[in-house]
């Protein structure tokens, strides 16, 4: 599971809500602290500011880095793995041995590539 910041330090509408902005960080930070399977991704660290559409919103390439982050992230927890478990939420070994409505839930949770 990934939480995403929000920006704080980038755009004027992060500027006016500063203060709510790192309550709701410091909240995330906090879950996932006290989660293992969650990542805090800070994308005002992650992002350079023109990569900020707005406070709320990316670039095409701000999205992208933050994709490649996930997937980095992910494919770190999939090669620890090794061939064991990578659908855990559905309970099974092998997506392939899923119901067909089954293996189409797994693919949309899916990184794409």
């Amino acid at each position: 599971m990934f939480i995403l910041s929000a920006a704080s330090e980038h755009g004027e509408q992060a500027k006016r809500t500063r203060p709510i902005r790192l309550a709701f960080n410091d909240m995330c930070k906090k879950f996932c602290s006290l989660n293992p399977e969650a990542v805090f991704v800070d994308v005002d660290r992650l992002l350079n500011p023109d990569e900020f559409a707005d406070s709320d919103h990316y670039t095409r390439t701000g999205y992208f880095k933050i994709a490649e982050f996930v997937n980095r992230q992910t494919d770190e927890v999939r090669g620890s793995m090794g061939a064991a478990d990578c659908t855990p939420a559905l309970g099974v070994q092998n997506p392939n041995d899923l119901p067909e409505s089954g293996q189409q839930e797994v693919n949309k949770r899916r990184p794409l590539r």
